[in-house]
């Protein structure tokens, strides 16, 4: 379905707006669009792609998509090829773009991004003192038939909030390739695999009658994408093209095992999915799993007005990056350490043994990464409120649920490790160290929480070149 619009640039180039559906479609597993109008470019530049989740038992406006990542929590993985060729592609998208999220002043994040990525209240990261409870945190938008919160999923596909992102938020090769003209690409393929876990689409594992969500499923998305139809037009962007230099983003994973209260251990890993590539940029997710009893990891504790815990869904689910306790991390590039002494983020001043410095290693990830929106604290362990005094329990839950509404969500799950490689990189090894909390009912969060089996993301920016000669092209690495 085409839409003409009376758009021009450089006076004589009309560009249409397309809105595709998908050639194939399964809402619990993939969907695949196809770019086959001949004789035209597509322009990357303002292309969308509108995404929306529906499950069972996801009352409207009781259960929201994740806080961190909104609707592009439900993408697992995306690629954009030319027959057989991939010219862009992200794996671990949930995770990527969780981190995106967070990876932009704290402005930004709020006026702009929670809207785009449809999450209710995604990226506040203030804590804010007035209003009401429910009231301050959500927004609503309203017309004639129906008011729903913005992110909200629903039981079924027409009830669904949906949102839209730009393509390019998840393919960085995209920021470059701006021009895909068809007479070069002739085969062009969208391709999105869903993730169906609530633990990564939800930031509700219920609805207020308790009943339990399950069974996601994707709304049928479009893509929304502008298109060229003059020859002389596309003929002068073909000649301009060349030689175009970029970057994309790669990832690999290694798992750190369970470890017990209060043992200080260190586990090595190689990682060969950047073997024989160039790496500018690397960024670690310390990305919990869920344990044994399913959420722990992702829960925070508050303590009711009897002096009871309760426990509360941290909004960003799976795809937070877990603080650990005395968390350093050493990287060997070829042989050769990153970082002086016993890693990045140890601290000799406590004891000799701590591996403190959250904050070392959040400076060094803002210095590589740039901005990053998190609330104060948010990388830490360990952090507890309370008042005290004769009527401490009281205190302690009118501080949680009262002034500072519930600040307990936004704790512990922002603690990312960034730094350069600037390398090119044929042997990788990462040592981690952290040491396992002593089991005990904190009043923010339970301990035991944080010595769960943790699935550690590393994703690295590596640069890549696109080669075009006359029709024929070819895509390497730099």
């Amino acid at each position: 379905m085409n839409l003409f619009i009376s758009s021009y640039y450089n006076i004589k180039m009309a560009r249409l707006v397309n809105i595709i559906d998908p050639q194939h479609f399964t809402a619990t597993h993939s969907c695949e669009f196809r770019l086959n109008k001949t004789n035209v470019a597509y322009l990357t530049n303002g292309a969308y792609l509108c995404l929306g989740a529906h499950g069972t038992n996801a009352t409207v406006n009781q259960v929201h998509y994740n806080r961190r990542a909104g609707i592009a929590g439900m993408v697992e993985s995306i690629r954009l090829l030319n027959g057989g060729d991939v010219l862009a592609q992200l794996d671990n998208a949930g995770t990527w773009m969780a981190w995106k999220g967070l990876n932009q002043d704290n402005a930004n994040a709020r006026s702009r991004k929670q809207m785009s990525y449809d999450s209710a209240g995604i990226l506040r990261w203030g804590i804010d003192t007035e209003g009401s409870v429910d009231a301050a945190y959500q927004q609503v938008l309203t017309d004639s038939e129906s008011t729903t919160q913005i992110g909200s999923l629903a039981t079924t596909e027409a009830a669904a909030s949906v949102g839209s992102m730009e393509l390019k938020s998840f393919l960085k090769e995209l920021e470059v390739l701006t021009v895909l003209p068809t007479a070069i690409f002739t085969n062009l393929r969208l391709e999105i695999r869903w993730n169906t876990d609530i633990l990564k689409v939800c930031k509700e594992f219920v609805n207020t009658a308790d009943a339990a969500v399950s069974a996601i499923q994707a709304v049928r998305p479009l893509l929304v994408i502008e298109s060229i139809e003059d020859q002389d037009v596309i003929s002068q962007m073909m000649q301009g093209m060349g030689q175009m230099n970029f970057t994309c983003i790669e990832s690999d994973r290694f798992v750190l095992p369970a470890i017990a209260d209060t043992i200080r251990t260190t586990s090595s890993f190689v990682l060969r999915g950047f073997n024989d590539k160039v790496v500018n940029r690397m960024l670690v997710c310390n990305t919990p799993t869920g344990g044994t009893s399913g959420f722990e990891g992702i829960k925070a504790r508050a303590v009711a007005a009897d002096g009871t815990f309760l426990d509360r869904a941290l909004d960003s689910g799976a795809l937070n990056s877990l603080a650990q306790n005395r968390y350093t991390l050493q990287c060997r590039v070829n042989g050769q350490a990153l970082f002086t002494g016993r890693g990045l983020g140890f601290d000799d001043t406590i004891g000799g043994t701590s591996g403190a410095g959250y904050n070392h290693r959040l400076a060094l990830t803002t210095d590589t990464w740039g901005d990053v929106a998190i609330c104060q604290a948010g990388n830490t362990v360990g952090l507890v409120f309370g008042m005290g005094g004769a009527d401490a329990a009281e205190n302690n839950a009118n501080y949680f649920e009262g002034l500072v509404r519930e600040p307990e969500r936004l704790f512990f799950g922002s603690d990312y490790t960034g730094f350069r490689v600037m390398d090119r990189v044929s042997h990788l090894e990462i040592d981690v160290t952290r040491t396992g909390l002593a089991t005990q009912a904190l009043p923010i969060a339970n301990s035991e929480d944080f010595n769960q089996i943790i699935n550690e993301i590393v994703f690295a920016e590596i640069p890549k070149v696109l080669q075009i000669s006359g029709m024929d092209y070819r895509v390497s690495y730099l």
